[in-house]
């Protein structure tokens, strides 16, 4: 398992190295200064800080997880993205997946014995 990082002090703390090291997580750093390097999830946690965590007030630990988890599941299966043709990912996912199954089907039935 890896993990892709930016640069930033909460990600190069010899605390969270040594938990990823006890863990046996590879970590990933971003170059310096290119944050397009990591343009979808700099874009993901705008729109989770945005749409969650400045709206609500958590109470606990479990709370923030199950309404972090919810936003995601919402976020994937029901909220529109305009970079995708305001289609839902999991209606982008369930159309890729439609469209390749077909042409792997067709392509192993035609490679022969």
């Amino acid at each position: 398992m890896r993990l892709r990082s930016d640069n930033g002090t909460q990600f190069v703390c010899s605390r969270v190295e040594r938990l990823l090291d006890l863990m046996r997580i590879e970590h990933e750093r971003i170059h310096p200064q290119t944050p397009k390097e990591d343009a979808h999830i700099e874009s993901f946690n705008s729109i989770l800080e945005r749409e969650v965590i400045r709206r609500f007030e958590f109470i606990s630990f479990e709370d923030a997880r199950s309404t972090v988890t919810r936003f995601v599941e919402f976020y994937n299966t029901d909220r529109l993205h305009s970079a995708i043709g305001y289609m839902t990912p999991r209606e982008v996912y369930v159309k890729w997946k439609e469209e390749n199954t077909g042409k792997q089907l067709l392509s192993l039935s035609n490679s022969g014995p």
